[in-house]
């Protein structure tokens, strides 16, 4: 079996730094011009920098407590069983995949960033999902009570639901799949919007579009804002109680 790497000081290299361990226990600071770990697992208490790219291949589990850091000035890719984050992830572009993401820090791609989930992405009131370029999402489920932010949005989820206090934004167009909507809280795309719930939409918050907001649903119901440049709203079934604009 591999052995368990616990690293408490600094491990640091102006070339590549290449780890292969089993359970990994980092408190302190990993510095490299590229970073490569594989392991079973990541308990990240400390900072992961990297100049370069950066990539992390875990067989189970990847946690960063608050405070700590993974970073990367070029490429990076986190995947894992599961993720979670209470600290920061940040890259030029940022690749995650796993079964789940939990995040309550702060995650950002300034260029990109793509998340693949199998199973649900949760993220609490205070966290972040952000980028200055394209922002895709895709998962089972989608649980949102902080802010998910990017130049060009696109989320595909079995349901999405956007708690009250929260934001899904988007600089540019933002497009929404999902059979099941439930927004409590803000949706706005500054450039077209395109919203397609297969099963329903309820809207008790704000759905706003700078551009041509296109809502398809068979069911729309809520008492929340509609609000448009242009407004396409295809709904079989209209019980919305709300404003329309």
């Amino acid at each position: 079996p591999q052995l368990e790497l616990i690293n408490a000081g600094s491990l640091l290299t102006q070339g590549t730094l290449d780890i292969t361990a089993g359970s990994v226990n980092n408190t302190g600071t990993w510095q490299g011009n590229n970073i490569l770990l594989a392991a079973q697992s990541l308990d990240n208490r400390g900072a992961i920098q990297s100049a370069g790219a950066l990539n992390l291949q875990l067989a189970g589990d990847l946690t960063s407590a608050a405070g700590s850091k993974i970073t990367a000035m070029g490429t990076a890719a986190l995947k894992a069983l599961s993720l979670t984050n209470s600290g920061q992830w940040a890259a030029k572009n940022l690749t995650l995949s796993a079964g789940s993401l939990s995040n309550g820090g702060v995650i950002s791609g300034s260029d990109g960033l793509t998340a693949t989930l199998s199973g649900a992405f949760t993220q609490q009131a205070g966290g972040q999902l952000a980028g200055n370029g394209a922002l895709n999402l895709t998962a089972q489920r989608v649980d949102n009570a902080g802010n998910i932010q990017g130049g060009g949005v696109t989320v595909s989820a079995d349901t999405l639901t956007n708690n009250a206090g929260a934001q899904l934004v988007s600089g540019q167009g933002l497009t929404l799949t999902t059979p099941q909507l439930l927004n409590y809280g803000l949706i706005q795309g500054a450039g077209d919007t395109r919203i397609t719930a297969a099963t329903q939409a309820r809207n008790e918050g704000k759905l706003l579009s700078g551009g041509t907001l296109t809502l398809t649903a068979p069911q729309y119901s809520g008492a929340g804002w509609l609000q448009a440049t242009d407004l396409i709203l295809k709904a079989a079934n209209n019980a919305a109680t709300g404003t329309l604009l």
